[in-house]
């Protein structure tokens, strides 16, 4: 097919739709952006950290993963909690081990969250065809994403979607569907939410209806691209075979549109479309398989989408009038809509509200606002780049665990210029962290801990180091972005100017925005914003 075909005939099915899509992202998508390894190679990974013979333990379980880990966790238990190499580990974690299979959890975990950001290093920064990608996947209209995996992938990509963990968290919920993340495996930011050994997906299975009854109202209402699965993953199966049973065999036509699954095909290859039938269980499910190897032809159709409004807002809406049919509160007067054109109308503003506003609910409205600041509102105005000003308390008892619940602990958020601004930093650096929200601390201890690892050391001795030791000369010196950005975070305060440090911030801003090194630049932002405002002088 060739491929002005294939995005022809896309677009016409997706814009025929009546809802936005819902991405379903599997492990694929982790290898092939940020080359984070397949379920044999983790836990390969940590039986050789142990000493542990991986192929004895794959024979042991006839190949069954979970069951892998389960064995692997076992032994596990026992290094952890002996091994010296663990100790840093044990120390942080210590209250955290709820079981034997939580060491290997917590293990998991660090790993993931070691090697998940999208930075310099990752196959979607450092290779233009996937950085291209992945400029275009962030931009895709979607109204949301499904994933198993334990990476924060999905945050980066749709900060702005507000991510539920694991089976608990979303079946106790008042979901909305719309600009949220649903993380049905659990995430590396919380290692007792992981389904990674037999023991949990045993209790995966035991709640799959409950689970496949919260998911129906996305499969009944929106597309569903399948991404990073293989279409005979036995585990996605299983939860297609949930979703058929409660769909019901009479209507699973209606999905033969909505359900689409994207594999990988060989280089060269041009992109094939066309419907056919997976077998779940006996039952024939109809979908529509896509083989491609330029998911550039796919993203680039989800960004000629259109929505009526953003998505935060519908989602904001949704939930405001969901909570007031819930709640019943008859004593409320019915909704007036006064046209923006009506007589007397002129001087309004445009305003959505819901019955009659006490003055504590206005408190609440003027706390709304405040939360809703992003990440990028307070990176402006850290750099004095914005005609804002916030109030430092707000910021950091609403706004800052608002983002960073928004990027499922991702990212880099600059918080010193307001702890400073509250007189909460001591002569020594230390932080005053009493009646302050733990993501304060979290990313206090973030920033505090940049460093370049060991590759990024060797190129920044290398190709810096003795040589450029401004901004300036770092910037014309004409290496590579991603070095630059490196040495940004390496040079030594001693020989230049904040003030320098700042106006180079603010020139690549621009430069790197909507792009891979956008978290990099977020990094040296912090380690400005600390430099600057991190004493109790600056």
């Amino acid at each position: 097919m060739r491929r002005e075909e294939f995005e022809s005939r896309l677009f016409s099915i997706l814009e025929g739709q009546s809802a936005l899509p819902y991405l379903f992202i599997g492990s694929g998508m982790s290898r092939r952006y940020l080359r984070l390894p397949d379920w044999a190679g983790l836990l390969r990974h940590f039986a050789e950290q142990i000493g542990a013979s991986y192929d004895y333990l794959a024979a042991t379980a006839n190949g069954d993963y979970p069951l892998i880990a389960h064995l692997l966790a076992e032994e596990f238990h026992a290094k952890w909690w002996t091994d010296d190499q663990f100790a840093p580990s044990r120390d942080r974690n210590r209250s955290e081990t709820l079981n034997r299979e939580s060491a290997l959890k917590i293990a998991v975990s660090q790993y993931i969250e070691d090697n998940q950001t999208l930075e310099a290093g990752r196959p979607g920064v450092d290779d233009k065809a996937l950085a291209s990608e992945i400029d275009l996947l962030r931009n895709g209209v979607i109204d949301g994403v499904i994933t198993t995996n334990y990476d924060s992938l999905t945050d980066q990509l749709f900060p702005d979607f507000k991510a539920y963990i694991g089976q608990d968290e979303l079946m106790l919920s008042d979901a909305q569907f719309i600009a949220e993340t649903y993380k049905i495996h659990g995430s590396a930011s919380r290692p007792s939410t992981l389904v990674l050994t037999s023991t949990d997906y045993e209790a995966f299975r035991q709640r799959g209806a409950y689970l496949a009854a919260k998911l129906l109202t996305i499969f009944a209402e929106h597309p569903v691209i399948f991404l990073g699965y293989s279409i005979t993953d036995e585990y996605i199966q299983e939860i297609l075979r949930n979703i058929a049973l409660a769909v019901g065999p009479t209507r699973l036509g209606r999905l033969a549109d909505r359900l689409i699954f994207v594999e990988r095909n060989a280089e060269g290859f041009e992109p094939e479309m066309g419907p056919t039938t997976m077998a779940i269980g006996g039952t024939g499910l109809p979908i529509l398989h896509i083989s491609i190897n330029d998911y550039s032809l796919l993203y680039g159709v989800l960004t000629r989408l259109q929505r009526p409004f953003p998505a935060q807002v519908l989602r904001k809406l949704r939930e405001v009038v969901y909570n007031l049919v819930a709640e019943r509160d008859l004593s409320r007067e019915a909704v007036a809509a006064i046209p923006i054109d009506a007589p007397g109308a002129e001087g309004l503003k445009v305003v959505f509200g819901v019955g009659e506003f006490s003055p504590s609910q206005t408190h609440q409205i003027a706390e709304l606002g405040i939360r809703g600041i992003s990440r990028t509102d307070l990176g402006l105005d850290v750099l004095g780049a914005s005609d804002s000003h916030y109030d430092a308390e707000s910021v950091l008892t609403l706004a800052v665990p608002s983002i960073r619940s928004r990027s499922g602990g991702s990212g880099y958020i600059p918080v010193f210029k307001y702890l400073r601004e509250l007189g909460r930093i001591g002569p020594g650096g230390e932080v005053d962290y009493s009646g302050m929200p733990a993501a304060v601390a979290a990313c206090v201890e973030r920033i505090s801990t940049l460093r370049l690892n060991p590759s990024q050391r060797q190129r920044f001795a290398r190709d810096v180091e003795g040589q450029h030791s401004t901004p300036s000369s770092v910037r014309q010196s004409g290496l590579a972005l991603y070095v630059q950005m490196e040495a940004l975070l390496a040079l030594d305060p001693a020989g230049f100017s904040l003030d320098e440090y700042r106006q180079t911030l603010i020139d690549l801003r621009q430069e790197t925005e909507g792009t891979g090194h956008e978290p990099a630049w977020w990094k040296v932002l912090c380690r400005y914003d600390y430099l600057r405002n991190g004493t109790d002088a600056p």
